[in-house]
């Protein structure tokens, strides 16, 4: 295999999230041509990515600039990455994962249906309301003060040039007025909106999984925008969430007149056809340019920058809209005409693409294709990229929807069934379960096979006092090295852990049990290690594929056994990820070797294969407890909590059994 095909395997096998095998060819690479640019690049930018920021800037020294022939450009390229090693370095993966994290379970953020409420209330009222989403694009040019943006300059002016082009082209210069002061009041926007939505935490893991330089700063720039703390804030997903919930297909059918701003001027037509509205009144926008491809040629065509957006917003601006509903589909643009619409007295909602949808354009990974408002036949995606997400979604609804009964297994009910959660259908990620388990007076936690300790700073940021431990031989030598390198890090042979007795309150275990050797072996000695009434927490492999050497994966009830042998008892156990999306995007990444697939943009614990078993049993009639089941049963992993009795008969543990009647 040439060097050039080499490093190309590298960059595909970072786009899937295989991290350490693309910087072993990187390295391997630069083995042979130290100073080789594109290799010194990629390397830097893994080692980034996992936190060796001192071997990271190595590489980038390791450049030979004079004489490059593109000396100007390499220049620039290597100024982004030692900016986006700096802001890793202020804001590291778990850092950023947590600030989406403490959104969400802050009091302030809402669910679908106190959004539609909010909106509804806000129309009787006849009051001033704006509902906008911040993604990566608004992130992109979000601005946090003037040393922030000096710090960063040159990875902020790549990413506002990434953003720029989907939005216009080649058609505004993304970095100079009068567009960038423009761009840079959306920090504004978002401090004056009613309700913001903000990126979720399976969006910022699918970028570090992607190591998208844009993703990652943009995204968690868009968190770190001001917002009150009591400043209401919701999902950046709320536009799927209303329109799956039926929530604003209720509120239009309320209306007499609505404001309509979108490039799709066929809307004019479909909405009073599907809602009875008696009139429109329609801003035309143009899209996209990065969409042209899936718009028809009369929805892209034109300037929105500046001409028709300086043209919108003065009529915007000249009158009162007190009491007016607006639906708005404009980019990033379109969150400066929700906040003027909120100022002259209107209700705007930020509904993106849900605009598209609703005349059968497919413009976003994991967009339902039952969206659509017309009957009409919806164009075919681009032949190198098949609308896996729309077929998986239609294949698992298909089933569902044509359900009469459900029929579990009668031993994982009777197993099983009681360890889900009985009165909710929230899914619990390991991490949340940390955070709930945590008390002053019980916080000694030991991480158990913590690698190179990427969990450290989110759960002391809980308060835990954290210590980590690894099996050495089970470590590859460039991580083994860096885990060494790391204050608080242990290191045993993979049988007894080097602890006494009741050391610690907590043991977390994330992902781990799937690549021990001897996982009943283990549990005896993390059963040891913990204190009575002692908590060990974590996700394990169930239907997932082989993987970085993996060994075993448990079932549920394989989990309970191995609990009871090592004295211990299995209390709650939470589906995870679906395993039709997680196989179906291992699939795709096996036959195409990359990682930018639809696909990728499901895998969350909550997407939309979740809400079809919600739908399904809604339907059923089914309890909390029983969709859990369900769920639990088809997905690629599951969260546990495991609890050690206070006293040697296990008549009691500390797993607070009154946390079974959230």
């Amino acid at each position: 295999m040439t060097a050039a095909q080499r490093f190309e395997r590298a960059v595909s096998l970072m786009h899937a999230g295989e991290h350490r095998a693309s910087l072993d060819i990187a390295d391997g690479l630069l083995s042979e041509n130290p100073r080789d640019a594109r290799a010194n690049l990629l390397s830097a930018r893994m080692l980034h990515i996992a936190g060796r920021h001192a071997e990271a800037r190595r590489r980038l020294d390791g450049i030979a600039v004079e004489g490059h022939p593109e000396r100007e450009r390499l220049e620039n390229d290597i100024r982004v990455m030692r900016e986006f090693g700096l802001f890793q370095e202020a804001f590291p993966r778990d850092a950023a994962i947590g600030m989406a994290r403490a959104r969400e379970r802050a009091p302030a953020h809402l669910r679908a249906g106190a959004v539609a409420d909010a909106i509804a209330a806000a129309l009787r009222e006849r009051r001033g309301f704006s509902l906008i989403r911040i993604g990566d694009g608004e992130g992109a040019f979000v601005s946090l003060g003037a040393e922030d943006e000096a710090r960063f300059a040159a990875l902020y002016a790549h990413n506002r040039r990434d953003r720029a082009q989907i939005w216009f082209g080649g058609a505004v210069d993304p970095n100079a007025d009068p567009w960038i002061s423009q761009a840079r009041t959306i920090t504004d926007a978002i401090a004056e909106a009613d309700i913001v939505g903000l990126p979720y935490p399976s969006w910022l893991e699918h970028e570090y999984r992607i190591a998208s330089i844009t993703g990652i700063s943009a995204l968690t720039n868009a968190l770190r925008a001001s917002r009150a703390t009591n400043g209401h804030t919701c999902t950046q997903l709320i536009h799927v969430e209303l329109h799956n919930a039926g929530l604003i297909q209720d509120l239009l059918r309320g209306q007499r007149t609505i404001g309509l701003i979108s490039c799709h001027q066929e809307l004019t037509r479909l909405l009073p056809e599907a809602f009875g509205i008696a009139d429109i009144e329609f801003h035309h926008v143009p899209g996209e340019k990065g969409h042209d491809h899936l718009l028809p040629d009369s929805a892209t065509r034109g300037e929105h920058w500046p001409t028709r957006y300086r043209q919108i917003m003065a009529d915007l601006s000249s009158r009162s809209l007190h009491g007016r509903l607006f639906v708005v589909a404009a980019g990033i643009l379109g969150k400066f005409y929700c906040n003027q619409i909120r100022r002259a007295g209107g209700v705007a909602v930020d509904l993106g693409s849900i605009a598209d949808g609703w005349v059968g354009i497919v413009s976003r990974p994991g967009m339902s294709a039952d969206l659509h408002l017309s009957r009409t036949a919806r164009p075919s995606a681009p032949p190198n990229d098949p609308p896996s997400d729309l077929a998986l979604g239609a294949f698992v609804r298909d089933i569902l929807e044509s359900g009469s009964k459900t029929a579990l297994d009668g031993s994982f009910v009777a197993e099983i069934g009681d360890l889900v959660d009985q009165h909710s259908t929230r899914i619990m990620a390991p991490e949340e379960m940390l955070a709930e388990a945590y008390q002053p007076d019980r916080r000694r936690l030991l991480d158990y096979r913590c690698g190179t300790g990427g969990w450290r700073q989110a759960i002391e940021g809980m308060g835990y006092a954290w210590r980590g431990v690894n099996y050495l031989a089970g470590m590859a030598e460039g991580v083994r090295a860096e885990a060494r390198a790391e204050t608080g890090i242990d290191f045993y042979d993979g049988t007894a852990l080097p602890y006494p007795d009741s050391s610690f309150d907590v043991v977390f275990s994330f992902q781990v049990f799937e690549h021990v050797h001897d996982p009943r072996g283990a549990l005896p000695e993390i059963a040891r290690v913990l204190k009575p009434g002692g908590r060990l927490i974590g996700s394990v492999s169930y239907l997932e594929q082989f993987h970085d050497y993996s060994t075993f994966n448990f079932t549920p009830y394989g989990l309970k056994l191995a609990a009871q042998s090592a004295g211990l008892r299995l209390s709650r156990v939470y589906p995870s990820y679906d395993v039709f999306t997680w196989m179906g995007r291992r699939l795709l990444i096996v036959t195409r070797s990359r990682d930018d697939n639809k696909l990728s943009a499901m895998l969350s614990r909550e997407n939309v294969i979740h809400e079809e078993f919600l739908k399904y049993g809604a339907r059923m009639g089914h309890t909390p407890a029983e969709i859990n089941l369900i769920r639990l049963m088809f997905s690629a992993h599951f969260s546990f909590l495991i609890t050690k009795p206070d006293r040697g008969d296990g008549s009691h543990d500390a797993d607070g059994d009154a946390s079974r009647s959230r």
